[in-house]
Order: C-alpha cells, then sequence, then structure tokens
C-alpha cells in the first residue's frame, strides 16, 4: 500500500514526522534520487520501517558527504527543522533542513560540502512511507536514474581521479609543493571523499570531491574538487589547500 503524502508545515508535522522516523538506523540506505526542476524525491530504505519516500520543492542545496573512504551511501538518522537563519543576515525566508546526521544542525555553514552528512534545505517538503509496492509503482522507481547510477554509469569518480593526478603532478613538476614537502605521489595519501547534486542558481552541477593527507604524518592537507554540468560536461575545478 502507498500512503498518501504527509506536508510538512508547523512544528506539530515535525514532530509526527520524528516520532514516526525514530526507528531509523544505520542499516538505512539512500538508495534513490531523482532531482528536476529544483524538486528532489529521496528514497530511504531500511530493514526496519521499509521505504520511505521524502520530496523536496524549491531545493537550495543537497549534499551526500556520506561516502567517506567506504564509498558507501547510507543514512544515520533522519532529522528536520525548520530554519531562517541561511541565508544572510538580511532574508529570513523559512527553509526546511534535513538531515541524517542530527550534529548537522551544531554546524556553524551548514551547506558546506565537506560536511560528513547528508543535507537537504528546500522551502517545502512532504514525505510518505510505502509498505507494499505494486508492480507498476516497482517499474516507476527502478525508471529512476539515481545520481549514484549517473556517476557509475559515466565512470565519472574514474575521471576526477585522472583530473585530480594531472593536476597534482603539474603541481609538484611546477616546485610549488617543494615548501609542504611533497615531492610526488608518494607523499600523500588521496581518497574518495564525497559526490553531490549541488544547486548553483538555475544551474544544478555534480560535484565530486577527493581528499588528501599527507602520508608521513596522516594529517589532512586539502581537496580537489571537479564539477560537470547536467550533460556531463566538465565546467570547473579546484584544488584547495587547508
Amino acid at each position: 500500500m502507498i500512503n498518501m503524502w504527509n506536508e510538512i508545515d508547523t512544528d506539530e508535522d515535525i514532530e509526527d514526522f520524528r516520532s514516526e522516523t525514530e526507528i531509523i538506523d544505520d542499516c538505512t540506505e539512500i538508495t534513490s534520487l531523482k532531482y528536476e526542476n529544483n524538486n528532489l524525491l529521496l528514497v530511504l530504505e531500511s530493514r526496519t520501517f521499509g521505504r520511505l519516500e521524502m520530496f523536496f520543492e524549491g531545493v537550495h542545496h543537497f549534499s551526500n558527504g556520506r561516502l567517506g573512504k567506504n564509498y558507501w551511501q547510507y543514512g544515520g538518522g533522519c532529522y528536520l527543522e525548520f530554519r531562517t537563519d541561511l541565508l544572510g543576515k538580511t532574508r529570513d525566508d523559512r527553509l526546511i533542513m534535513w538531515t541524517d546526521s542530527i550534529r548537522a544542525f551544531q554546524k556553524e555553514k551548514p551547506f558546506d560540502f565537506e560536511a560528513d552528512n547528508a543535507i537537504v534545505i528546500a522551502y517545502k517538503m512532504k514525505y510518505r512511507f510505502i509498505d507494499n509496492i505494486d508492480d507498476t509503482t516497482e517499474k516507476s522507481l527502478k525508471a529512476e536514474q539515481s545520481l549514484k547510477e549517473i556517476v557509475e554509469e559515466n565512470h565519472l569518480i574514474e575521471i576526477t581521479w585522472d583530473s585530480f593526478w594531472n593536476n597534482f603532478d603539474d603541481w609538484v613538476n611546477s616546485g610549488e609543493a617543494e615548501e609542504y614537502g611533497i615531492t610526488g605521489r608518494e607523499s600523500i595519501e588521496a581518497y574518495l571523499w564525497a559526490y553531490a547534486l549541488k544547486n548553483f542558481g538555475e544551474d544544478t552541477k555534480i560535484i565530486i570531491s577527493i581528499h588528501y593527507d599527507l602520508a608521513e604524518s596522516g594529517r589532512y592537507f586539502g581537496y580537489y574538487d571537479l564539477v560537470f554540468d547536467m550533460n556531463l560536461e566538465i565546467t570547473d575545478d579546484f584544488s584547495v589547500i587547508v
């Protein structure tokens, strides 16, 4: 059975949502997302509650930093609140912020891509639970292409690695890396950190991020981001040393 959509419009609605999703655990997976016209359908599946669909309208931000070094998307919880402090000091638009880590509410900048959790910030949200899925719904859901599928089927991670190492080698060969004690690839330990779908005004981008530590000390040193448009063309890249 597919339940009716539940709108999130009041604090009471948020309390209802929290009570219905409090059983979510670390075995909950973000299995699918579909983004279109600034709207996002996010699907979670759990061994405890089945399938939860969340539909966000007027999406301002979405990221999923849950991959880390294990390359696995998952949700650790399900938290929600209204925010009026996210668009600067001169605007108090009420936004809805959903995250799978309650720690994100305490972050000074929840928009930061490097945050180690999934975050959606939008103007409106509704949700529903799906208990039993009929054949028509199942086929429809399978037809949706998730961000993970887009990234994997088009080898975007491999492309990002090639771009990262080419840029890194150019940096080393230029001599600029010597002041940091970096002489070659063996000087760092690089790893895929995350990928995310992000909204920049009217443009939506896919960002893949590689982080790296100093091999000798293990200290986090910096990151490299490669940016694709929705036609999967590279539009930008940048490196940051922290």
